[in-house]
C-alpha cells in the first residue's frame, strides 16, 4: 500500500512538474517573444534616432552657413557705411571750399559792382582788341561764378544723397543683425 501511495504521489509530482515545466516553457517563450519585439522596437527607434541626428546635424550646418552669410552681409554693409562716411567728409570739405571761393568772388563782385568801375575797366584798354578781351573776361568771370553756384548746388545734392544712403545702410545693417537673432 505504501508503495502504491508513493507511486501515485510520484506520478502526481511528475504530472505537476510536467505541467509546471510546460508552463515555464510557455513563459520563457513569451519572454523571448517580448524581447524580440523590444529588440525590433529598439532597431526602429535607433533608425529613427539616427535619422533625426542626421537632420539635426544638417540643420546645424545650414544655420552656421546662414550665420556666415549674414556676417558677410553685415561686413559688406559696414564697408558701404564706411565708404559713405568718407564720401560725406570729402563732399563736406569740397562744399566748404566751394562756398569760400564763391563767397570771395561775390565779395569781389560786390566791391566792384558799379557800372563806373566796369566802364573804367573797359575804357582803360589800350586798343580795341584789348577791350574785346576785357569784355570776354567779364563774361567768363560771370560764367565762372554761375558754374561755382551750380557746383555748390550739385555738391549739396550729392551730400544729402550720401547722408540718405548712409541712413539706409544703417537701417539695413540693423535689420540684418535682427534677422540673425
Amino acid at each position: 500500500l505504501a508503495v502504491l501511495i508513493l507511486s501515485i504521489v510520484c506520478q502526481q509530482a511528475q504530472g505537476q512538474s510536467s505541467a509546471e515545466l510546460k508552463k515555464k516553457q510557455a513563459d520563457i517563450q513569451r519572454e523571448i517573444d517580448d524581447l524580440r519585439e523590444q529588440l525590433n522596437q529598439t532597431k526602429k527607434y535607433k533608425k529613427k534616432s539616427l535619422s533625426e541626428l542626421n537632420l539635426v546635424q544638417k540643420r546645424l550646418r545650414l544655420r552656421e552657413s546662414q550665420i556666415r552669410n549674414i556676417n558677410d552681409q553685415i561686413n559688406l554693409i559696414q564697408g558701404n557705411i564706411n565708404q559713405s562716411w568718407r564720401d560725406i567728409v570729402k563732399l563736406r570739405s569740397e562744399l566748404d571750399t566751394l562756398k569760400k571761393q564763391y563767397e570771395k568772388s561775390v565779395v569781389y563782385a560786390y566791391k566792384n559792382r558799379s557800372s563806373y568801375d566796369f566802364l573804367n575797366f573797359l575804357f582803360s584798354a589800350t586798343n580795341f582788341n584789348d577791350a574785346i578781351r576785357r569784355i570776354a573776361y567779364m563774361k567768363a568771370y560771370r560764367s565762372f561764378r554761375a558754374q561755382q553756384l551750380d557746383a555748390i548746388n550739385h555738391t549739396e545734392i550729392l551730400y544729402k544723397e550720401k547722408i540718405v544712403q548712409l541712413t539706409n545702410n544703417k537701417k539695413e545693417k540693423t535689420l540684418t543683425i535682427q534677422s540673425q537673432a
